[in-house]
């Protein structure tokens, strides 16, 4: 899902919503970026909601690093490959940035279908990409609240006797 969304944003053309990006158009692109004007690649890791843009913009020196390993990170998503592995047997939980743009809505609960255990979903209704920096404290209670409960689980079971 996220190298689908990704790859969208490096196309030089429209693509429509269930067409499936051309990873060879997205791979020329990104195998040639030192090339790219150095305001076009910024324009797109804008569209793909990189942090530290605004910085980067002003700042050759942090642009210069940061630029390759973005561009790898990239390459990496769209280069994988999915397999169907036996679903896992624990609670699981996601975190939703509802107003992150670079995920299709919905998304994020579809890791639901990778887990026989529980499952919830959290919205993050003002959450961006990065709503896990802005958000920590509700991130932090939510995972602090399930790891307890799991804890007491655990104690109640014996597990833990000594």
């Amino acid at each position: 899902l996220y190298a689908i969304a990704v790859m969208k944003l490096y196309v030089q053309h429209t693509v429509g919503y269930d067409e499936p990006p051309p990873l060879e158009e997205v791979m020329a692109f990104l195998s040639t970026w030192d090339k790219v004007p150095k305001e076009q690649l910024l324009d797109v890791f804008v569209r793909g909601h990189f942090a530290g843009v605004e910085e980067m913009k002003t700042n050759e020196r942090l642009f210069n690093r940061v630029a390759p390993m973005g561009v790898n990170d990239i390459a990496m998503a769209c280069q994988y490959k999915f397999f169907q592995a036996p679903k896992l047997d624990i609670p699981m939980t996601s975190f939703d940035g509802l107003m992150d743009n670079t995920i299709d809505p919905g998304n994020v609960a579809k890791w639901g279908e990778y887990t026989t255990g529980p499952y919830r979903n959290v919205p993050i209704v003002t959450g961006d990409h990065y709503f896990v920096s802005s958000h920590y404290q509700q991130v932090v209670s939510v995972v602090g609240a399930q790891l307890l409960q799991l804890l007491d689980g655990v104690k109640g079971a014996g597990v833990m006797d000594g």
